[in-house]
């Protein structure tokens, strides 16, 4: 036997389904998502950003780093004509 439910925001209008038959949930809308900032991210460190700055992962720290170069080793730019 199937549990089949639906998902639905305070008005009750569908938002999305779960059918345990197919182990599956369907989220067709989201509703009630604040926008946020980058820089209010707890992963990302924006304490060297500058206009035209770049994100980059860092790998020892876990964090992306917004940083106002691209001066990194296993870094490559290729492609273009310069």
């Amino acid at each position: 036997m199937a549990i089949i439910g639906k998902l639905s925001d305070n008005k009750s209008s569908l938002i999305g389904g779960f059918n345990d038959t197919q182990n599956s949930l369907t989220v067709t809308s989201l509703s009630h998502v604040q926008s946020q900032r980058l820089s209010e991210l707890i992963d990302v460190d924006t304490s060297a950003r500058v206009d035209g700055s770049i994100i980059m992962w860092d790998e020892p720290s876990q964090t992306y780093k917004i940083r106002p170069d691209i001066d990194h080793p296993n870094l490559s730019v290729v492609g273009g004509s310069f």
